[in-house]
């Protein structure tokens, strides 16, 4: 087990008040309706740390994303956070990560805030390329996967654009060797706005008007500028 506070491996047990010897952190990180132990490190990023977590009323891995409070120069990552739970709550694709929960733990320097998902079990589509070369067939493929779940998020109402696609962000999974989109914290779905309204412009033909005795223009008698 590993403590959420000080980020030590610890030995910990089932009580849901079980503390960390060195920073007496609770070790279970607890939501409404449930409680979750860190098992191990599996990445950082710029909207925090994931890790292999397991579920205490079924055992369950799962993957635990977290963002510390401490040290944050602005709202933003914890705003794109939030952002992917509320995806993750609304899509449902199998190229998709299944949500489960969100949570907020510790206080003070050590409060952060937490959303829990399906575990994706497998390797990126970065660490593909890194140790083996994709032919022709292979990256056909793997365009035809990730198009399939980019009509699904486009075809939403309003359509859902994820914005940061690359191969870090897309797992092949272990189990079946299917494509699996993550990190939606980007995402922006494009919800139609109302475009500012342009004063009306006056036609040439509303300022100005032909003399009758010349043929050249010249202003309404109403207007301040005299020729």
């Amino acid at each position: 087990m590993r403590c959420a506070g000080c980020e030590k491996e610890v030995d910990g047990d089932d009580s849901a008040d079980a503390k960390c010897p060195s920073c007496q952190a609770t070790l279970w990180l607890a939501s409404s309706d449930e409680r979750y132990a860190l098992m191990a490190l599996l990445g950082s990023g710029g909207t925090g740390v994931t890790f292999r977590a397991r579920r205490h009323r079924d055992g369950a891995v799962v993957c635990l994303k977290m963002l510390r409070y401490r040290g944050l120069g602005s709202f933003k990552p914890e705003e794109k956070l939030l952002h992917e739970a509320r995806m993750l709550k609304q899509l449902r694709h199998p190229a998709i990560p299944v949500y489960y929960d969100e949570l907020t733990w510790g206080q003070g320097p050590t409060t952060c805030v937490c959303i829990v998902r399906e575990l994706v079990e497998g390797t990126t589509l970065a660490e593909e390329l890194a140790t083996q070369r994709h032919w022709a067939d292979d990256v056909v493929k793997v365009v035809r996967e990730l198009c399939e779940v980019l009509a699904y998020l486009h075809g939403q109402v309003p359509p859902v654009i994820h914005r940061d696609l690359k191969p870090s962000n897309v797992i092949r999974r272990a189990a079946d060797g299917r494509l699996v989109l993550v990190d939606l914290g980007s995402t922006r779905d494009l919800t139609p706005r109302a475009r500012p309204r342009r004063p009306r412009r006056r036609a040439p033909s509303d300022t100005l008007h032909r003399s009758s005795s010349t043929d050249r223009y010249r202003p309404r008698a109403t207007s301040t500028v005299w020729g």
